[in-house]
């Protein structure tokens, strides 16, 4: 059985053209995903070129000497983009969704305390950044209508 739908008020008291089903994010933390996830391939290019100055490379680039093939080198990067994808779709669940993908992000950096204890450190702030905007959008799940 689908679930009920919802009718959002505008601020007049009208209800808007655009319906939400129990489940869905409101369109506000939707946006609010979506530039976490923009911002993760940002923070995720200053770690990489914080790792060329340091020449110090992360896991996933690997070292100069030996770098990673390009496929591994832009997994972060495709994991943001493919989840910030993901969260400007009416997707249920994507509270959910976007703390596993923060979980993602935190098991990139696990293994980095080996080779760069301030580089795993920052990669893990990216991941809890995440993780809080995700938690923080649990606020913003449409619930079921009473009335």
């Amino acid at each position: 059985m689908p679930p009920p739908i919802v009718d959002v008020e505008t601020s007049d008291g009208q209800p808007s053209s655009t319906s939400l089903r129990a489940g869905d994010l409101v369109p506000s933390w939707r946006i609010a995903s979506v530039a976490v996830w923009a911002l993760v391939v940002f923070a995720y290019s200053t770690v990489w070129k914080t790792s060329v100055e340091l020449g110090i490379g992360t896991w996933w680039l690997g070292a100069r000497s030996s770098p990673q093939s390009l496929p591994v080198r832009l997994l972060p990067f495709a994991i943001a983009i493919g989840f910030g994808l993901l969260s400007s779709y009416p997707v249920r669940k994507l509270p959910w969704i976007n703390i596993v993908g923060a979980l993602v992000l935190a098991a990139i950096a696990v293994p980095d305390f080996s080779r760069s204890i301030g580089l795993a450190v920052i990669e893990l702030a990216i991941a809890v950044a995440v993780l809080l905007v995700a938690v923080g959008s649990l606020t913003g799940v449409v619930k079921t209508d009473d009335r």
